[in-house]
């Protein structure tokens, strides 16, 4: 909550900064800005200064994307969705345990090796809270040999050039009716009372399900390509011109073939492989496998050429 409260104090004063022609404070001048706060807001003495220091970092990172990038402004944070915090002094952790600064020792589900941590990241995501360590640890390479070529579809998910065929899971559209079902009682709950903030949790969890269960689908398939294969061909896909059509536009983000492709292409760098992305506009399908003739006259009707 604290550092939720720097980063929006800190957006509005660069704001009135920006209304008043004034250039932008970097991190370092936003840093002294804390020590303001502080003067005017006890409660955020309780709380170590390392957290309230990344919050402008943060800040600093948005606007430099919004410049440079043209991402889109920076939103003030919300407390209703997902929160985090980061820090990097006074952090130890045990087999069960991880001590933060200023808190008592709290107790997490997974068994913990003996690592020395570097940063430590909590988060909040629907109701329930996360603690992601950092530590350096030397990677063991993976000696690959052989290629494939990946063709990503919906109606199976991939088919490599050597035939095999990955399933397309689908996991949306098999949680649809779940999904309805909480989304109508959300609807049917009255603004601000506590069984529409119960409503909204139940729905939130059901996204949460959906979201765990394709990452999980990624990370095993990418994981089992990354360590069989030196070298990936597949194709570079426009997703976001591809989800404008209306009708598939659910299917295409289910598969997320973006996130795919970012897990693949690390993985292979892990191991010494490489990932080689085809042009947007090569005739891929339409050639021959065999004479390399090209089809121009190909059909979405033609599934074997």
């Amino acid at each position: 909550g604290c550092t939720r409260f720097i980063y929006n104090k800190c957006l509005e004063q660069q704001i009135k900064n920006h209304e008043q022609s004034q250039k932008f404070i970097n991190k370092y001048g936003m840093c002294k800005w804390i020590t303001g706060f502080k003067k005017e807001y006890e409660w955020l003495k309780e709380v170590e200064n390392k957290p309230l220091q990344y919050s402008v970092f943060n800040l600093e990172s948005a606007y430099k994307r919004f410049f440079r990038e043209h991402k889109g402004f920076p939103n003030f944070k919300s407390k209703n969705g997902k929160q985090s915090y980061k820090t990097d002094v006074h952090i130890y952790v045990e087999k069960h345990w991880v001590k933060l600064p200023k808190m008592d020792k709290i107790r997490v589900f997974e068994k913990l090796p003996d690592i020395k941590p570097k940063q430590i990241i909590v988060s909040k995501d629907s109701g329930k809270y996360y603690i992601s360590i950092s530590f350096d640890k030397q990677r063991e390479k993976i000696e690959t040999s052989g290629e494939i070529g990946i063709d990503l579809g919906l109606k199976d998910f991939a088919i490599f050039s050597d035939g095999t065929k990955v399933k397309n899971h689908k996991f949306i559209k098999n949680s649809e009716k779940q999904l309805t079902k909480l989304q109508r009682r959300l609807s049917r709950a009255k603004e601000g009372s506590n069984r529409r903030n119960i409503a909204k949790l139940k729905v939130s969890r059901c996204h949460q399900k959906i979201r765990n269960q394709r990452q999980d689908f990624l990370h095993k398939l990418t994981t089992a390509i990354a360590k069989q294969y030196k070298y990936v061909a597949i194709e570079n896909l426009s997703v976001s011109n591809m989800v404008k059509n209306h009708c598939l536009a659910k299917s295409i983000s289910d598969v997320a073939w973006g996130e795919f492709r970012r897990q693949l292409e690390y993985k292979l760098k892990w191991n010494g492989g490489e990932l080689a992305v085809i042009g947007r506009f090569e005739p891929s399908s339409k050639t021959c496998s065999h004479c390399g003739f090209i089809k121009k006259d190909i059909k979405l009707s033609d599934r074997k050429w």
